[in-house]
């Protein structure tokens, strides 16, 4: 057994530990995690995001990029390093950062950085550099086939998508992507079946079932979306695209000032994707 399979039990605690809010019993093991194997992105992330929460932002993103010069050539430290800049606020700082290491970085990363560089690209709205980096990622290898297709959802690129699904061979993913390209070109109903598909393969997307989630409440059907909504924010707590979800839900139960609530907190932050922004902004319009 690998370090990171020997630590990944605690790291799925310490999620779920983060998800019930009991937040010092998650960064403990966070830490735990991380004293084994110092560059593990998951852990990195969680820890950062606790961070954030308790106002230690730049301290963490010192403790990072110490850590990013002794593993140069590891992922985590630059996925964390945006993570934090983009929920505090600092997109262009973001963006600034990443241009400045594709020159010097390893060629290793470069997908990785390219990768979070499309992200801020899209929290900024600026979709024609966004196009330019996806073209660029295109031609690299995959390393998280999600958050790729979901930069592709951004700019609605059906056939980008089914360009990635095809490179990914984990049938949840697989699925996922497939559904997504359908629901980019319009086709609901194949995009219906394909997340259906997907919900039922191992390791479910949270991106196949927040979107049953939100098929059901569309039907008006509120115990279906309840029963697939819980499901996604157990897999990806505190995401904004699920949190909207629930944003439609409370407001489809009658509990509009919580929907509200829910709905500012998503467009007050600004590493948000434009697109996620923009469609919070308009169902807080119409509460």
């Amino acid at each position: 057994m690998d370090k990171i399979e020997e630590v990944q039990p605690w790291v799925e605690r310490a999620n779920a530990l983060f998800g019930q809010r009991e937040v010092e019993s998650a960064e403990q093991l966070y830490e735990r995690a991380l004293r084994h194997c110092p560059d593990h992105q998951e852990a990195l992330m969680g820890l950062g995001l606790i961070y954030v929460a308790t106002g230690r932002g730049p301290l963490y993103l010192r403790r990072i990029q110490q850590l990013q010069r002794e593993y140069p050539a590891s992922s985590g430290p630059y996925r964390v390093i945006v993570t934090i800049l983009r929920i505090s606020g600092h997109v262009q700082v973001g963006k600034n950062y990443l241009t400045s290491l594709l020159d010097k970085s390893p060629a290793k990363v470069e997908p990785i950085i390219r990768l979070s560089l499309a992200e801020v690209l899209a929290s900024l709205g600026e979709h024609e550099e966004l196009r330019t980096e996806l073209q660029m990622l295109a031609n690299l290898p995959v390393t998280e086939p999600l958050s790729h297709a979901l930069l592709l959802m951004e700019i609605a690129d059906g056939p980008g998508l089914q360009q990635l699904a095809q490179k990914v061979e984990r049938q949840s993913l697989h699925l996922t992507i497939q559904g997504m390209s359908a629901e980019a070109r319009g086709d609901l109903g194949a995009a219906a079946q394909l997340y259906y598909d997907a919900s039922n393969a191992p390791e479910a997307t949270w991106v196949c079932l927040n979107a049953l989630a939100a098929m059901w409440l569309n039907s008006g059907n509120l115990a279906a979306c309840r029963g697939y909504l819980d499901k996604a924010e157990a897999a990806a707590p505190n995401n904004s695209e699920i949190q909207i979800t629930r944003a439609r839900y409370l407001a489809a139960r009658g509990d509009k000032e919580d929907a509200r609530a829910l709905l500012k907190q998503i467009t007050d932050v600004n590493g948000n994707f434009i697109r996620i922004k923009k469609l919070a902004t308009g169902l807080l319009r119409r509460l």
